[in-house]
């Protein structure tokens, strides 16, 4: 009896001190609200038309947020989804790149930014390409992986509104605000 005492006394310090150590853990990463993720009005050129942020995005998980706006003739799009783990995010990454980026009756060939060089984003898996939208123009998308965030924008490229310049800026934008969240 005396034993089963002793061993139930160990288990639960224990359970303790493990314990102590996941919360720990878990308050040293930080978590930032999930709109905050999302670039700001002021990270846009003026003129730019904004639509309001909608959290949750339908049917994807509640930590999610998404955002579209207008910059004369371009549409851009931005969301960020936060997964129940690194490895669920990754399979997500991995879906969307392959769905994304493979040439179909849609896109023509995809072609990286010219003005962003690699290894610029520190997210854990990113994939920035700009291809040509049959009967429509040009669009240039960054898919990204920080961690269990995975990040998708999306611009139409026009001489009148955003270029590749342009939205190499913001996508690098959206890598600083991630990469400061999660502490990269």
């Amino acid at each position: 009896m005396k034993f089963n005492l002793f061993l139930l006394s160990i288990i639960g310090l224990l359970l303790a001190l493990n314990s102590c150590s996941l919360t720990r853990i878990s308050e040293d990463k930080q978590i930032c609200p999930i709109d905050y993720l999302l670039l700001r009005e002021s990270d846009f050129p003026k003129g730019t038309i904004f639509d309001p942020i909608r959290s949750p995005i339908d049917e994807k998980p509640k930590e999610s947020a998404s955002r579209s706006s207008y910059y004369y003739e371009s549409w851009i799009r931005e969301s960020v989804i936060r997964y129940r783990s690194v490895q669920k995010a990754q399979e997500i990454f991995i879906e969307y790149q392959t769905s994304i980026f493979d040439p179909d009756e849609i896109y023509d060939t995809w072609k990286a930014p010219v003005n962003l060089e690699p290894g610029s984003i520190s997210a854990n898996l990113y994939e920035t390409a700009c291809g040509n939208v049959k009967n429509f123009g040009n669009r240039c998308i960054m898919l990204a992986q920080y961690e269990e965030y995975v990040i998708f924008f999306s611009v139409d490229i026009s001489k009148n509104g955003v270029t590749q310049e342009l939205f190499t800026d913001l996508a690098l934008g959206i890598d600083s605000r991630l990469s400061s969240c999660i502490g990269k």
